[in-house]
């Protein structure tokens, strides 16, 4: 239809929503410094403010936003299961580091990392990018995979509200 090219307004129905996917598995070493995670195909994409070519959300409009972060890994040419791993998820705004959150991977080379961030204050045309940092303790180089499909996944969990939808007083019109 006509409003799902419209984008959120405050008087649109249209909510901002994405869930997008990297179609590929994705590889970062423990030598690499902060690299971006690309997820480069969508579910959905209402109001399309997700940008598969740059895997970055950009808000239509100042509110509270919140998302999630799901990475489904495995570590690759590791030494010993017991050695010291961390993976870090960060969140960029308009390029530069705003959120982060760090994992112990001691003792496992497999399985699901789950981020679901605070509610971000973001004006209209604020950018926000996924990146990672993995570090481990072992000599030689070790590889985190991030494994394709919908488990490895980048959400708009919760946008601003629209009068659309939201309460109304309708106490002064009777």
């Amino acid at each position: 239809t006509e409003d799902d090219k419209k984008g959120i307004t405050t008087i649109n129905p249209i909510s901002q929503s994405f869930l997008a996917f990297n179609s590929s598995n994705q590889d970062y070493t423990d030598t690499q410094a902060v690299a971006q995670v690309f997820f480069d195909s969508t579910a959905q994409n209402n109001a399309n403010s997700y940008d598969t070519s740059t895997s970055t959300f950009t808000a239509d409009i100042a509110g509270n936003y919140q998302f999630k972060v799901q990475y489904k890994y495995e570590i690759l040419n590791y030494n010993n299961i017991g050695d010291a791993r961390f993976v870090s998820i960060k969140i960029y705004k308009n390029g530069s580091e705003f959120d982060n959150f760090t994992f112990d991977l001691t003792g496992t080379v497999s399985g699901l990392l789950n981020v679901v961030t605070n509610n971000y204050a973001l004006d209209g045309s604020d950018e926000i990018e996924v990146f990672v940092v993995y570090t481990e303790s072992a000599s030689g180089t070790q590889t985190l995979r991030l494994l394709s499909g919908a488990s490895t996944r980048f959400e708009l969990v919760q946008g601003p509200t629209t009068a659309v939808g939201r309460n109304v007083d309708l106490a002064p019109i009777y």
